[in-house]
């Protein structure tokens, strides 16, 4: 191992500034003066006053009293008195009126019984549903009930599927069945209403 040889250290050199003056100065800038124009003000010429108008003396006339007439006050008016207006009696015994009597009939009919309404297969000469072929090829059965709302003439306003047989092909089929049948309305008293009617269609095939 051989010893390091030791660092040289070199001292800065001193350095000069030598602070000189330009040899050329720099343009100077030289503004415009301004001449600034005083203007004198303008005094408008004097004119002459206005000589008052004399007005004309007008001699006042010499006007005469008048004579105040008496005013005339009016005679008191004697005030007539009113009379009692007989009035006349109601009568006891009056006829009803046609609302008064539509009025007290609409609760004696709705106190009246109910019949419900009626129809189904071979009643009134209703048809009996057709089998679909699809359900007669595959062997499908089962039982169809329709929810029917039945106007008062008679003929079905809405049918409504409440228990399916599962296969949709017999509930089409049921619906459209029941579609053309004809039904017995219900009944309040002697009055046809509407009412609703549960209809069982029955698929079966033949043994």
């Amino acid at each position: 191992h051989l010893p390091t040889p030791p660092l040289v250290v070199k001292k800065p050199e001193p350095i000069a500034v030598v602070i000189e003056k330009p040899k050329e100065e720099p343009p100077k800038v030289i503004e415009p003066k301004l001449k600034q124009e005083i203007q004198k003000p303008i005094i408008p010429p004097v004119s002459a006053k206005p000589q008052p108008v004399q007005k004309p003396v007008v001699e006042k006339s010499i006007q005469k009293p008048v004579e105040q007439k008496p005013i005339e006050q009016p005679r008191p008016v004697a005030k007539s008195t009113p009379q009692a207006v007989p009035q006349a009696e109601p009568t006891e015994n009056v006829a009803p009126t046609q609302k008064v009597a539509e009025a007290v009939s609409k609760p004696a009919q709705e106190n009246l019984p109910v019949t419900a309404a009626k129809g189904y297969a071979g009643y009134l000469s209703n048809p009996a549903p057709e089998y679909p072929e699809v359900a007669l090829d595959r062997g499908w059965e089962g039982v169809v009930m329709l929810r029917v709302k039945v106007s008062p003439t008679g003929s079905p306003l809405e049918i409504n599927l409440k228990n399916s047989s599962g296969k949709k092909a017999l509930d089409d089929a049921a619906v459209k069945t029941v579609k053309r049948w004809k039904f017995s309305p219900a009944m309040r008293g002697n009055t046809p209403i509407e009412g609703w009617v549960d209809v069982p269609i029955h698929f079966k095939l033949p043994n």
